[in-house]
């Protein structure tokens, strides 16, 4: 049985990390925790920051 591979991305703006999961064997995997991207002049959100993970 191989480890899960586990890979860490900061986000500046928000001072939180997002986390990515993911099985080398079936190669699926899960995102923990994403970033909602917010544009404070739109007040619009995103979900460009986790599709980037």
């Amino acid at each position: 049985m191989q480890e899960p591979c586990i890979q860490s991305f900061f986000d500046p703006e928000t001072f939180t990390v997002t986390h990515v999961v993911s099985d080398p064997v079936t190669r699926r995997a899960a995102i923990i925790d994403s970033v909602l991207d917010y544009g404070p002049k739109s007040g619009h959100t995103s979900r460009q920051h986790p599709m980037n993970a």
